[in-house]
């Protein structure tokens, strides 16, 4: 089984990671560049087709090259225990998300 639960890479996420006690579980399934959206990635990673299109990210304080810029942050793998908590509250996280823009949106 695979996973991509998007979540922008944040400050807020950093925060709730911490908080939530995720950081290392997310960091250590961060998703990498695969290739696999090569018309919608170049130019946002300002890369050419034949390139790899990752781009740099800095998450629990460390570098990472050529990680995903197109459908995802986390890429989940056959997920234990622990990374399957971690994607419940990235999940969650995520509509925390969606629910303030909503309301931003219903209160402007």
């Amino acid at each position: 089984m695979s996973v991509r639960p998007y979540v922008d890479n944040t400050i807020a996420f950093e925060d709730f990671a911490v908080k939530e006690n995720i950081r290392d579980i997310a960091s250590d399934n961060l998703a990498f560049c695969m290739r696999c959206h090569i018309f919608t990635c170049a130019p946002k990673c300002g890369k050419s087709e034949d390139e790899f299109f990752g781009v740099k990210k800095t998450s629990s304080g460390k570098e990472f090259d050529n990680t995903c810029c197109g459908g995802g942050d986390t890429h989940f793998n056959d997920p234990g225990e622990a990374e399957i908590d971690c994607i419940k509250k990235l999940i969650e996280f995520k509509r925390q998300i969606i629910d303030g823009i909503r309301l931003f949106y219903m209160n402007a």
